[in-house]
């Protein structure tokens, strides 16, 4: 039956496309739908007119036609489940007209309504408000394959220039999810210990990105400050491969169409780290890898599974033994493996869920020794299990009304063992010393879980208003927390938007991330919250240029305390020593504006500017500045494309100088290397500023693009003018026949200008026909 319909509807077509007499003034329309990828004949494939609500069905060959249709223009829509939405307006005046469309897959049925203020896009598909994977990824930086770093153009994002890690509008890096695949990542930095210097996740990786920075919706994470949701690769047409290699490390990306069901992809890096901490002066010597695989199987149009394995591995191994400097050493190993399952049903085109189940374990083994320590067998091993269930669904109740619902549940088990003596550089006096003995061998667990239903309602052509609710709690927590979510947007013209967001967020005390320098023992029994307060305006100028400008103010009224201690502040016992200011609450208040523009076809250049203040509260009301509060940021970011695949990129950058703590050193003892120790006397938190920072970095890139075979070569130059920006003030000894005689308080600076040369090459392997 289905053979005799595609001839019938072929002849008709043949028939058809001759033009057909005046005096019958009625026509048709038909045409094949085919799949974007695999060029496949799609079946069932809902064809509507929307002016009549005349419509067909595909047949087994993708073929349609829709008969004695008037002159006149028509909106044809497309629909399949599992696929996007695709729609055409043509015009019938006196033929009839054979169309071919090609529809394209998507992980989700339709997308919900996107109102949440504070939102960036990251895809292959560019639109004038969004960044496009080609724009984000050749922004010249030093990891040219961290997607975290090339999130430094946009406003309200703050690293330090050696750290990847966020700071979103204000907020800790902790305070904000990393969502893969659906799956919130744990530990997605490399070298936590000093900092986390790039992440685990490579840009080959990234098919779309979603970035919230704040008044997000309930379906999101217990996070206080942003949500970062990737989606990996997915689709692709051909077996590829891509290698490149470069100063910062190496990467190779194999992906495998094995048939239209399955198809397999890995990638792995190893980084280079040294070589940059050679030319900056430093020696940290560190190994870094990690392996990404992921393998889809797509059985029929209605269910697809995905499992995903990721693994992360560090390695640490520094030693300092001088006249100057007693023997210090950290020897660290670190394994992280993530593996996980997602099924995606899809119910109806209307109503889809998406199921996850996660496992990640967390390893970490270290022994070390530095100034302050009475001992040389300074343990810190961790072992952290995580299992993760949640499921998520979406109902397209109509055109405009999107609900969804769902649940999320965490179980850890934490096998937790750290062991240290030594002297406390801040509370110690000349009259008194004191000793931190800190000790904890304890078998810990425990869970969180929280459910969530949200419903978006497009109110008319202009007004859309999103509410929401979440329940969250955690077994060592103090009970169930209501989280309400609030969003409205508002079209004030065709080019001008208003968005504004109220919600709460909760927090829960990380249960494998305890303050042992505290000597905190269990995870704290009341989770952080947040309140956001957000509105943005964005307009969409002439010319291809948009400009939006977000207005936040995030009120802390429950804030732990905001204190990092890690390898860096520790090494050669006198770098930055701070004690912990025993944070109750705080705020952060402030402005973003971004400005873009494309011009000449292949250029565009943007504007970020960022006003802020952040505050932290400590439990006597005193109130001071939050770490990494930037007064003002300001990002240029210009990238031009020429002709013969030429690119060259810009980025320069300038704030206001980050808080520091100011301070004094003393030496406790006989003066001596071996036998003295140091105490520091602390001024008040955070109250002093290091000088400004600016800098400008230049990326140069040159393809050549063959039918199947693809090669660039690209080089930067970090810090092209040489500014000597300061990371933070340290001490160094003055030292003469093995007695320190005093102390000189030095800069310690960022990067130098450096130089970095790599090349890529990206191998299409069309697949052969059997």
């Amino acid at each position: 039956m289905e053979a005799r319909r595609s001839v019938l509807v072929l002849a008709l077509i043949v028939c058809f496309a001759c033009p057909s007499r005046a005096q019958e003034q009625h026509f048709s329309i038909g045409g094949q739908i085919t799949d974007d990828f695999t060029g496949k004949p799609l079946r069932l494939v809902n064809v509507t007119i929307f002016e009549n609500r005349r419509g067909d069905v595909t047949d087994s060959n993708g073929f349609f036609i829709i008969e004695h249709l008037s002159p006149g223009t028509y909106n044809l829509t497309f629909s399949l489940i599992g696929y996007r939405r695709a729609a055409r307006k043509v015009t019938v005046k006196n033929q009839n007209l054979i169309l071919r469309v090609a529809m394209r897959e998507q992980s989700i049925v339709f997308d919900p309504i996107e109102i949440t203020p504070g939102t960036i896009d990251l895809s292959d598909e560019p639109s004038s408000s969004d960044l496009s994977s080609r724009e984000i990824l050749s922004t010249a930086n030093l990891y040219s394959r961290d997607i975290y770093r090339s999130l430094q153009i946009l406003p309200g994002i703050a690293h330090s220039e050696w750290s990847s890690k966020p700071h979103i509008k204000g907020g800790n890096p902790d305070e904000t999810a990393v969502i893969i695949d659906n799956l919130e990542i744990y530990e997605p930095f490399h070298l936590d210990e000093i900092d986390g210097p790039f992440s685990v996740i490579s840009s080959d990786l990234v098919r779309d990105m979603r970035l919230y920075t704040g008044g997000f919706s309930a379906k999101h994470p217990d996070k206080m400050s942003g949500v970062l949701r990737i989606n990996t690769i997915d689709r692709i047409a051909n077996d590829s491969l891509k290698a490149s290699v470069d100063f910062m490390g190496a990467s190779v990306v194999l992906n495998q169409r094995i048939n239209d069901e399955w198809v397999v992809y890995t990638s792995g890096r190893r980084s280079f780290l040294y070589i940059m901490e050679k030319t900056n002066g430093t020696d940290y010597p560190a190994e870094v890898y990690d392996l990404w695989a992921k393998c889809d199987y797509r059985p029929n149009l209605e269910n697809r599974y995905s499992f995903n394995f990721m693994l992360l591995s560090d390695g640490i191994d520094f030693r300092l033994d001088s006249a100057i400097v007693r023997r210090e050493f950290f020897e660290s190993t670190k394994t992280n493996y993530y593996v996980w399952f997602n099924w995606n049903r899809f119910i109806s085109d209307n109503h889809y869920f998406l199921t996850t189940v996660g496992y990640q374990r967390l390893g970490k083994s270290s022994v070390f020794s530095f100034d302050a320590s009475y001992t040389d067998n300074n343990r810190d091993r961790r072992v952290n299990d995580v299992f993760t269930v949640k499921q998520d669904h979406v109902w397209r109740l109509n055109e405009r009304h999107t609900l969804e619902m769902g649940f999320e549940g965490n179980q850890f088990l934490t096998d937790y063992f750290y062991r240290e003596f030594r002297l406390n550089p801040t509370e110690t006096t000349d009259s008194v010393v004191v000793v931190d003995v800190m000790f904890l061998d304890a078998n810990l667990d425990g869970y969180t879980a929280a459910v969530y239903a949200q419903d978006k309602w497009k109110l008319s052509s202009r007004l859309s208003f999103m509410t929401g609710m979440r329940l969250s709690g955690q077994s060592y927590g103090d009970g169930i927390q209501w989280a309400p979510r609030l969003a409205l947007s508002y079209d004030i013209t065709d080019r001008f938007n208003a968005k504004l967001a109220y919600g709460w967020y909760y927090q829960p005390d990380n249960l494998f991330r305890l303050k042992t320098y505290q000597n905190q023992y269990v995870p704290d029994d009341r989770a952080e919250k947040s309140i956001h307060y957000i509105a943005s305006l964005s307009y969409l100028l002439p010319e291809d240029a948009t400009a939006s400008v977000d207005l936040y103010y995030k009120d802390y009224p429950r804030l732990n305390d905001d204190y990092t201690f890690d390898f860096f502040n520790r090494i050669e016992g006198v770098g930055i020593v701070d004690k912990p200011y025993q944070t109750r609450s705080g705020s952060s208040t402030g402005v973003d504006l971004y400005v873009k523009k494309r011009y000449a076809t292949y250029h565009h250049v943007s504007l970020a500017y960022s006003f802020g203040s952040h505050r932290i509260v400590d439990y006597a009301g005193r109130s001071t500045s939050r770490d990494l509060e930037r007064t003002h940021t300001i990002t240029i970011n210009h990238l031009m494309g020429f002709k013969n695949n030429l690119s060259f990129g810009t980025i320069w950058r300038y704030h206001t100088g980050d808080p520091f703590t100011p301070s004094t050193i003393r030496v406790l003892g006989d003066s001596s290397v071996q036998d003295s120790r140091l105490y520091f006397q602390t001024e008040k938190k955070n109250t002093g500023r290091l000088p400004s920072f600016h800098t400008l970095d230049v990326r140069l890139e040159k393809k050549w693009i063959g039918p199947e075979l693809s090669f660039s070569v690209y080089a930067s130059i970090i810090n092209l003018y040489n500014r000597t920006n300061v990371r933070q003030f340290t001490w160094k000894r003055l030292v003469e026949d093995e007695k320190i005689v005093g102390f000189v308080r030095k800069p310690q600076k960022y990067f130098s200008r450096f130089f970095l040369v790599g090349v890529s090459l990206e191998l299409d392997m069309p697949r052969i026909k059997r």
